[in-house]
Formats: structure tokens, C-alpha cells, sequence
């Protein structure tokens, strides 16, 4: 099938190099509990 690509897509990227993604640092939920002075 046929198709113009300016009628399909809304941009083109090209990329030459790319690096892999970086897992997120995960932190537990009790890490950043707040003391009963910093929450006020």
C-alpha cells in the first residue's frame, strides 16, 4: 500500500546514536517520611 508520509506521520526523527535507559532509583516509602517538626 501506497502511502505519502507528510499525510501519515506528523514528524520524522532520526537519531544517530542513542544510549540505553537508566533504571529510576526506587525508594521505599519510609524513607521520606516526615518528622512531626518538618511537617508544619
Amino acid at each position: 500500500m501506497p502511502t505519502v508520509l507528510g499525510e501519515r506521520y506528523d514528524a520524522f526523527l532520526h537519531l544517530e546514536e542513542t544510549t540505553p535507559l537508566q533504571p529510576l532509583h526506587l525508594e521505599r516509602a519510609d524513607e521520606h517520611v516526615p518528622v512531626a517538626s518538618e511537617a508544619v
